[in-house]
C-alpha cells in the first residue's frame, strides 16, 4: 500500500505522462462550448459570444431564423478549440523547414486563404525521405482552422426535426466566423511556435542553481570576475544549445567550427564589455558599468538575431523567386520568421538596458550579490519571454476589439 502511494505522488510532483489526470481525473477538453437555449437570450445580442454576433450582423435575416429554431425546442452551440494539437505544431514546423524556417507569409495565407504553400520537386524528395507527406501536413493545419471554432444544431428529441435549411445555414454562420477568426488562428500558432522553440525554463534554473552561486564566489574572491562570470555563462549556454542543435540537424565539425569563427565580433564584445563594468563601477560610474553589462549580456542573444533579420532578405527574395512567397510589401522580409512580432526582440533588448543600468545605479552595493548579477544578466531573454506571453495573452481580447470595430463601422449588409 505505502508503495502505491509513493508511486501515485512520485507521477503526480515529477510531472509524469498522464498523473494528474490518472489520480484526480483532470482531463484536457477539446472544446470549450458555449449554448443557446432559449429565444429570451437573442434579445440582446450583446450578451451573446462576439462571433455570433458577427454572424448575425452581417446577415440580420439570420436572427429571425435562430429564433425559430430555439423556439422550436432545439439549441445552438458555439464552440472554441482550447488549445494547439501536438501534430498541428510539427505540421508547423515541417512547412516551415522548407521554406527556410520561415513562419510567414505562408502560414497566414494557408489560414486565411486557405492557399496551400507551394513546394519545389526537391522539396517534396527531401521530406519524403524523412517520411514527411508535406500535403498532409497542410491538410492537419487546414483541419484544425476548420475545427477551432464550431457552431452546431443541438437538436431536441421532443421537437420536430428542422429542415436542411436551418443546418445549412449554421454551416454558413461557422463559415463566416471562422474566416474572421482565420487570422487570430495563424497569430496564435505562431506564437505558440516561437514559445515552444526556447528554453528559458532551463536557462532560469541553471542561472539560480548554478551560475548564480559560482558567479557570488568568484565575486567574493575576486571584485569583478564574478560579474564576468555572470555575463559569460549565459553565453556559453545560448551558444553550447545552438551548436549541439545544428549538431543534430547534421552539420559536420568544420561547419560548427567556422559557424563559431563567424560569431567571433559578438564574443569579443561580450568579452569586452564584461571586463569593462568593474573598471567603471571603480572609477564611480554605474550608469556607464551598467550599459557595458547590458552589452555584454545582449551580446550573443543580439548577434543571433541581427544576423537573422540581415539574412531575412536574402531568403525572403529566394522564397519570391522560387515562386513560394509573393512580394506584397517592401518591410514584408521583417515578419519572415517572427510573423507580426517581429519588434519583439528590440523592445526586449531596450527594456533590459534600461532595467540594467537602472539596477547598477540604484543597488551598486548589492552588486556583489551572485544571484542578482545572474538574474540581471538574462534579463534579454526574461523581457523577450514576458512580452511574448503578453502578446498571446491578449490575442483573444485583440481579435474581440477587431470584430467589434468591424461591426460599429456598419459592416451588415
Amino acid at each position: 500500500m505505502c508503495y502505491n502511494n509513493t508511486m501515485k505522488l512520485m507521477a503526480i510532483f515529477d510531472g509524469m505522462a498522464g498523473g494528474i489526470s490518472r489520480y484526480f481525473y483532470v482531463t484536457k477538453k477539446p472544446m470549450q462550448w458555449f449554448v443557446l437555449n432559449h429565444m429570451s437570450e437573442l434579445d440582446d445580442l450583446k450578451k451573446i459570444p462576439i462571433e455570433l454576433q458577427y454572424s448575425i450582423a452581417i446577415h440580420p435575416s439570420r436572427l429571425s431564423a435562430l429564433e425559430s429554431l430555439l423556439q422550436a425546442g432545439h439549441s445552438i452551440a458555439l464552440g472554441r478549440q482550447k488549445f494547439i494539437p501536438e501534430e498541428v505544431y510539427k505540421a508547423v514546423s515541417h512547412i516551415a523547414a522548407t521554406h527556410h524556417g520561415a513562419l510567414y507569409p505562408w502560414l497566414e495565407d494557408l489560414a486565411s486563404k486557405q492557399a496551400v504553400p507551394r513546394w519545389s520537386e526537391a522539396d517534396f524528395e527531401e521530406a519524403a525521405a524523412e517520411g514527411i507527406d508535406l500535403k498532409e501536413q497542410a491538410r492537419i493545419i487546414l483541419s484544425h482552422i476548420g475545427n477551432s471554432i464550431q457552431i452546431k444544431l443541438i437538436r431536441s428529441g421532443n421537437a420536430s426535426a428542422p429542415s436542411g435549411d436551418y443546418e445549412a445555414l449554421l454551416r454558413a454562420m461557422a463559415g463566416d466566423v471562422q474566416k474572421v477568426h482565420s487570422l487570430q488562428i495563424a497569430h496564435s500558432l505562431c506564437g505558440e511556435h516561437l514559445g515552444r522553440s526556447r528554453d528559458i525554463g532551463i536557462l532560469f534554473a541553471l542561472s539560480l542553481v548554478l551560475f548564480a552561486p559560482v558567479a557570488h564566489v568568484l565575486e567574493v574572491l575576486i571584485a569583478g570576475l564574478g560579474k564576468f562570470a555572470a555575463v559569460v555563462f549565459p553565453g556559453l549556454y545560448h551558444e553550447t544549445l545552438r551548436l549541439k542543435r545544428s549538431y543534430s540537424f547534421g552539420a559536420a565539425s568544420w561547419q560548427l567550427a567556422d559557424n563559431i569563427k563567424a560569431r567571433l565580433p559578438e564574443i569579443s564584445v561580450m568579452i569586452l564589455a564584461g571586463a569593462l563594468v568593474q573598471v567603471f563601477l571603480h572609477f564611480g560610474l554605474p550608469a556607464l558599468a551598467g550599459l557595458s553589462f547590458a552589452i555584454a549580456c545582449g551580446a550573443i542573444f543580439t548577434g543571433t538575431e541581427l544576423r537573422r533579420l540581415a539574412k531575412s532578405r536574402q531568403v525572403y527574395r529566394a522564397l519570391s523567386e522560387s515562386g513560394k512567397i509573393s512580394l506584397s510589401s517592401k518591410t514584408a522580409w521583417l515578419k519572415l520568421y517572427y510573423g507580426p512580432i517581429w519588434w519583439v526582440h528590440g523592445l526586449s533588448i531596450v527594456l533590459s538596458v534600461i532595467c540594467t543600468i537602472a539596477v547598477f545605479i540604484m543597488f551598486t552595493v548589492q552588486l556583489n550579490n551572485g544571484w542578482l548579477l545572474s538574474l540581471i544578466a538574462i534579463l534579454p531573454i526574461l523581457f523577450f519571454e514576458f512580452l511574448l506571453l503578453s502578446w498571446r495573452l491578449t490575442l483573444s481580447w485583440r481579435f474581440k476589439t477587431r470584430v467589434k470595430a468591424m461591426l460599429a463601422n456598419s459592416i451588415i449588409s
